[in-house]
């Protein structure tokens, strides 16, 4: 029995409640693989996701071998891929089902291997992935779970392999991130992908959050913000005259962090790592050919972010918080006092405010303006993405692994995660409907991926107001060099000569 075993059965003794899954192991135990490449397989009509089907190849069966998924030993990310590291009963059961079924589908053994995994800890995470390379095949790493800073380096040294020639990932079916596929692919090259397997790239999603007393409070017309979402007429706009009235002095006549604002913000979410994503800023655009070029210095950018200033200096509802942890705890704190209608965060927030007296819901980022086709959604770089190692001996199997396992998880474990956020709090039915927006709307693109590579010319919008047409203009060439670079090496790796 592999390591992931270890743990699962009294996971699963305790669910008898639940209806135990059904996984059947290929008959014969037999070792050779099966060659036939996967199809998009047509989902079944129904409730969607519990109706979907597998698009592997039926009579798959890797002889029990074991394939070795590196991991960051973090408990906020290892929640979803390790039972034994997640606080909440239903999806520490599903998860624990989920690899169990994955690995008698399979006929696999799946072994975690925990690596270094905190932002001080990105150079051991690549050190030990590099060394681990030289092992032999029982030990190497199969499959690296990382983000994407401590990945692209590694991936511009040659370590992965081009996930777009994989023969049993088939990154067009709904459980993996379609839109991060087609941005992030360049010259047919694919290194990383996520999907809803990588569960952290939904749990650390940009998203707002909002007190829903004050809305009703404020808001005279009655109209829900759920239907404004739906109907896509969220957008900068909408917000700013929402909680453009919001605000009450405390009574001392100083503009602080003990008054009531429509709007509380920590900086982080108000600069590039929220709000910019939201409104599709791009550094670098994706065309229909498939070429990439820096393209930032539009009008649109510019009027994006002269108008976002002004929404973030101009607006009486907004307060922006600082820029540091103490900000964001004070932000939370308001929040959770009633002293702001909305505020931004990651959704893992609803693990702070589920035991809050307090009604909340939970939406998307607005859009820039209704000109913008989609929501779109930001993941905070900490979220997993997926690289399989070119050392591996057994790439078909951890390619099946990878597959069947994001399958699963888009079956049968994504909706018990929007459950859970919902029963954290034990109301707003409407905000579990939000959530599949924001799954749905989650991305990056081409720069964002890059950035280390690609130095980013927007200005922080909380800084002082800058020149931004002149700005921009000032640092095209410098980003069109690091970005005919970045497309250099990607074009240099598994290049034959």
């Amino acid at each position: 029995m592999g390591k992931m075993k270890k743990g699962i059965v009294l996971l699963l003794l305790v669910s008898l409640l639940l209806l135990t899954f059904a996984a059947c192991r290929p008959s014969g135990g037999n070792s050779s693989v099966t060659t036939k490449s996967a199809e998009t397989g047509t989902q079944p009509a129904g409730d969607g996701r519990s109706a979907a089907v597998s698009t592997l190849p039926s009579d798959l069966s890797f002889g029990n071998i074991s394939v070795n998924l590196a991991v960051r030993d973090r408990e906020d990310i290892l929640f979803e891929i390790d039972p034994d590291f997640n606080t909440v009963d239903v999806l520490a059961t599903d998860i624990a089902r989920r690899n169990e079924a994955a690995q008698n589908a399979l006929n696999v053994n799946i072994e975690l291997k925990k690596i270094p995994g905190t932002w001080a800890e990105r150079e051991a995470f690549q050190t030990t992935v590099r060394n681990n390379s030289q092992l032999n095949a029982d030990e190497v790493y199969d499959a690296v779970f990382g983000p994407y800073y401590s990945l692209v380096p590694l991936m511009l040294e040659g370590y992965f392999q081009n996930l777009n020639e994989a023969q049993y990932l088939n990154l067009n079916n709904p459980w993996w991130n379609n839109r991060f596929v087609y941005e992030c692919s360049y010259l047919d090259k694919l290194y990383m992908v996520e999907g809803e397997l990588t569960l952290s790239m939904l749990d650390s999603a940009f998203v707002m959050f909002y007190d829903t007393q004050l809305y009703s409070n404020f808001t005279k017309n009655g109209e829900s913000i759920y239907d404004i979402v739906s109907d896509q007429e969220w957008t900068l706009e909408k917000l700013g005259g929402i909680v453009k009235d919001v605000y009450a002095d405390d009574g001392d006549g100083i503009r602080n962090a003990a008054d009531t604002f429509g709007l509380v913000s920590p900086a982080f979410a108000s600069g590039r790592d929220g709000f910019p994503t939201a409104f599709n800023v791009k550094v670098a655009w994706k065309d229909d050919e498939g070429k990439i070029a820096s393209d930032f210095n539009t009008q649109r950018n510019i009027d994006i972010y002269e108008n976002f200033y002004k929404f973030l200096h101009e607006n009486d509802g907004v307060f922006v918080n600082g820029n540091n942890d103490g900000a964001r705890t004070g932000a939370q704190d308001m929040f959770q006092n009633g002293q702001a209608m909305f505020i931004t965060e990651l959704l893992n927030y609803a693990n702070i405010v589920r035991g809050l007296d307090r009604n909340y819901g939970v939406i998307p980022l607005p859009k820039y303006d209704t000109d913008q086709t989609d929501y779109a959604t930001n993941s905070e770089a900490v979220h997993s993405q997926i690289s399989i190692g070119k050392s591996s001996a057994k790439k078909a199997a951890t390619e099946a692994v990878l597959e069947q396992m994001c399958f699963l998880t888009y079956r049968d474990v994504t909706m018990d995660y929007y459950r859970t956020v919902k029963y954290r709090n034990q109301r707003e039915e409407e905000s579990v409907k939000m959530l599949d927006i924001i799954l749905g709307s989650i991305t990056s693109n081409f720069g964002a991926q890059f950035s280390s590579e690609i130095t980013s010319p927007f200005p922080t919008p909380i800084g002082e107001e800058q020149n931004i047409s002149t700005g921009l203009s000032g640092k095209k060439e410098m980003v069109d060099a690091l970005l005919l670079n970045l497309k250099r090496k990607i074009y240099n790796l598994d290049k034959t000569e």
